[in-house]
């Protein structure tokens, strides 16, 4: 395969990092990509627009009849894109979603995406029949996901059959509101990041005035000796031979 362009990922011959580089692994009801060179030491990651979209996605599937949804989220400069399924995902449909996702986000969001990083695919698996193989499709539903006046995500389903007039404005209704709900969240999470920068800077603050005050108490010790004994030397009197060269120079 020659390599894939304009969606930041890169395929080739070798084939991509998910099938050459990692591993598909189920973890308490969830499929993720694994890489061995930066999973299995990737710090977890707190509640965040994934595991909402999780919450929302399982909410809302029995009323829209999806079997497969996948969002784009854009996070620190990255693409996360986490691929939801009512069944089982075999790697090529995992990468071949998670491309054909990149690229069309690219075409909503603007070709300034193109050069961002994006992680291995994230596979969540919804309530339904993992046993069951679901292919790769020909055709989504798609939702932006719009925060702050700017597009920073997209949903997309696909369905059996088309959506409805009333389904389709229950899905775009649920994208705003998702929007909205990750604006609270982002927001969140700056103020956060913001805490832990003024408890960092206050520790390091702390750090220089317990430095600084066992300089000076290091200090004090030698001055106070020497101090000391330039008061006994002012309080002593001067012989004579002294008081005599001091006469003279006067």
């Amino acid at each position: 395969q020659s390599p894939v362009v304009g969606v930041g990922r890169e395929e080739s011959a070798k084939g991509s990092r998910l099938t050459a580089g990692g591993q598909l692994c189920i973890l308490a009801g969830q499929m993720t990509s694994t890489s061995p060179a930066t999973r299995p030491n990737a710090p977890e990651r707190p509640f965040g627009a994934v595991d909402l979209l999780t919450l929302v996605l399982e909410a809302i599937r029995p009323s829209l009849g999806f079997d497969l949804a996948v969002a784009v989220l854009c996070e620190d400069g990255r693409h996360v894109v986490p691929e939801y399924a009512a069944g089982t995902l075999t790697p090529p449909v995992v990468e071949g979603v998670h491309v054909q996702a990149l690229a069309a986000f690219v075409e909503l969001a603007g070709i300034d995406h193109a050069t961002w990083p994006s992680e291995d695919p994230i596979v969540i698996l919804l309530d339904g029949a993992p046993d069951r193989v679901i292919d790769e499709p020909e055709s989504y539903e798609d939702a932006p996901l719009v925060v702050g006046g700017a597009v920073t995500g997209m949903l997309r389903i696909s369905c059996a059959a088309p959506l409805t007039k009333d389904q389709r404005g229950r899905y775009f209704g649920m994208a705003a509101d998702l929007s909205k709900a990750i604006e609270s969240l982002d927001a969140q999470r700056t103020q956060t990041k913001l805490a832990q920068e003024r408890l960092l800077q206050s520790e390091k603050m702390s750090s220089v005035g317990q430095l600084v005050s066992g300089v000076a108490h290091e200090l004090n010790n030698p001055l106070t000796g020497i101090m000391g004994f330039a008061q006994l030397l002012l309080l002593r009197e001067l012989d004579e031979s002294l008081k005599k060269g001091g006469a003279k120079h006067s």
